[in-house]
């Protein structure tokens, strides 16, 4: 087995939307949904040029990316996904402190807007939910969830 995590480059961009697409499918949302959030769940190049974008690789398979952006003192995940069939594997734990690792610097706040099916996921790794903010369809919340990395 062979893994790795590094950055992502621009080839990497059809990969990285195919995994977020497929990520977000697993919580079994409508179409209808999956489509209006198909903005938020696109990565681009600005996301690669700008930010910390890291790919975790497989054997030479994409199976989950990160994208760290900074906000001045503080950092916040922006996209965090892995490949359904590779949930609960650990592969998100090391994803997730791997991408802390290099992509954020000490001390500092980070931030994830979370899915509400992803949120025992963060607070498994210290995150803690301090607000929530409205998503599509109305009525439905995502909470923000921050941890401060000393």
């Amino acid at each position: 087995m062979n893994l790795i995590l590094e950055k992502a480059s621009l080839k990497d961009l059809p990969s990285l939307n195919e995994i977020s697409m497929k990520s977000k499918s697993y919580w079994g949302y409508p179409e209808d949904w999956l489509n209006s959030w198909e903005d938020d769940l696109t990565v681009n190049e600005d996301h690669i040029q700008k930010h910390q974008t890291y790919k975790l690789t497989l054997d030479n398979e994409i199976i989950g990316f990160s994208v760290i952006q900074c906000n001045g003192e503080d950092f916040e995940f922006t996209h965090f996904w892995v490949v359904p069939r590779y949930i609960g594997w650990g592969y998100g734990k090391f994803l997730l402190e791997e991408s802390l690792k290099r992509g954020v610097h000490s001390p500092c706040r980070i931030k994830v807007e979370s899915d509400p099916n992803a949120e025992g996921f963060y607070k498994k790794f210290g995150f803690n939910t301090v607000s929530q903010v409205e998503s599509y369809p109305k009525g439905r919340y995502l909470p923000v969830m921050e941890r401060v990395l000393n």
